[in-house]
């Protein structure tokens, strides 16, 4: 009798990783109830978005940059939620780019508070915050100053830099960070109010003080400061260069569709109008199930496990000739994780896979002959599909481990 053993099979899926993540708060409600994630904080749920009319809709706007869609977020006093949205595709040096208006700045700190930049990891824990903006009261009535500080650690202890110019309150502001994290120290540049589509010019200020070590552009973070307050922001842009983040106005912008399960195929019944790529979207619309990236259009079809893998629209089944041709048996059945598999022929080669009740491939090997013993398999009680693709035919086999 042969033995075979089965290892499972690694699935990789494909994360499509664009260049440029852009945040319009193009929702209601909560930044941690869509697609933000709340580090700090004693009142996760916060960070709010403003749905009250603005420059252009609900939303700020900077003329000549790309044109403003959806609401805008607003730093109340009193809050203390902090949040940071995952990036990806940025090594060596990042931009970040983003609207801000301060309707109210005698409010304001008169030491300074840092509110925006990149942070070193995302999700439920955030320390490394790295191109730090600064905001502070001015030295005029109404009035604020922007400084920026690379990162923390050094002697002395370094503390940002301010621009000298005092911007009015009630003024929509460009803002865009550059951090260069091949230097050492690394090296984060600060530019107040560029040209959208001009090529990158030399920053406002910069600041290369902190010496300690940025080891990843992870994520783009939103800071409750004490004495930050009556501060919008909006229209953030992450990215690679100095282009993806100053974008300018197209005359089409692009359907862009939700591809949670990153098969890089999107979901019909979720869309954002972009003219450029947007983290998590894809440009095609055709996946039957975004939940599960075993299924899309093309896939391989397993037969007669009630899922269409393919998106044709009905579940594949083996044909009369398959039946006739080629067929297996399995005892006992159901098992403990050891069974034999008969078949009523000897195959030269054929493809074994094994699926869950979800479709899911959970083993896969290749197999020869006429008997199979499978010893002690490695899966979770439950009911599964095995199915064998040969030359003479495809047979598909309902196992049950107890």
């Amino acid at each position: 009798m042969l033995k075979i053993y089965i290892s499972s099979l690694a699935i990789l899926a494909c994360t499509f990783l664009f260049a440029q993540t852009f945040e319009s708060f193009n929702f209601d409600g909560a930044l941690n109830a869509n697609g933000w994630t709340t580090h700090s904080g004693a009142v996760p749920g916060q960070f709010q978005v403003l749905t009250t009319p603005s420059n252009s809709g609900n939303s700020l706007s900077y003329s000549g940059l790309q044109n403003s869609i959806g609401n805008r977020a607003i730093f109340i006093a009193g809050n203390t939620e902090d949040v940071n949205k995952a990036i990806s595709g940025i090594s060596g040096v990042g931009y970040l780019s983003f609207l801000m208006n301060v309707t109210n700045a005698d409010t304001l700190s008169t030491t300074g508070v840092h509110f925006i930049g990149f942070g070193g990891a995302a999700g439920t824990s955030l320390a490394a915050f790295a191109g730090r903006v600064y905001v502070k009261k001015g030295l005029s009535l109404n009035t604020f100053q922007l400084g920026i500080l690379n990162y923390t650690g050094g002697t002395p202890s370094p503390t940002p830099n301010y621009l000298l110019t005092e911007f009015p309150a009630g003024t929509t502001l460009l803002v865009v960070i550059k951090l260069n994290n091949t230097t050492s120290p690394i090296q984060a540049s600060l530019f107040v109010n560029p040209v959208p589509g001009s090529a990158e010019p030399i920053p406002t200020i910069e600041s290369s003080l902190g010496t300690s070590i940025f080891n990843s552009f992870a994520s783009v973070y939103l800071r409750h400061g004490s004495g930050i307050r009556n501060v919008e922001i909006d229209e953030i842009r992450v990215g690679s260069s100095w282009e993806s983040v100053t974008p300018v106005p197209c005359d089409l912008p692009a359907p862009n569709f939700q591809d949670i399960d990153a098969d890089g195929f999107g979901n019909p019944d979720v869309v954002q109008f972009s003219c450029i790529p947007i983290l998590g979207f894809v440009s095609n619309n055709t996946d039957c199930n975004d939940n599960n990236n075993q299924v899309y259009p093309n896939a391989t079809e397993i037969l007669g496990n009630g899922i269409d893998e393919n998106c044709d629209g009905v579940d594949g089944t083996l044909s009369l000739a398959d039946i006739s041709n080629f067929n297996a048996s399995i005892y006992p059945n159901p098992s403990n994780g050891t069974f034999v598999v008969r078949f009523n022929t000897s195959l030269n080669e054929g493809d074994l896979i094994f699926t869950d009740i979800n479709g899911k491939i959970v083993l896969s090997g290749k197999i020869a002959g006429s008997i199979f013993e499978f010893n002690d398999v490695n899966l979770k009680k439950g009911v599964y599909f095995l199915t064998i693709t040969s030359s003479i035919g495809i047979t598909t086999q309902r196992v049950i481990i107890n």
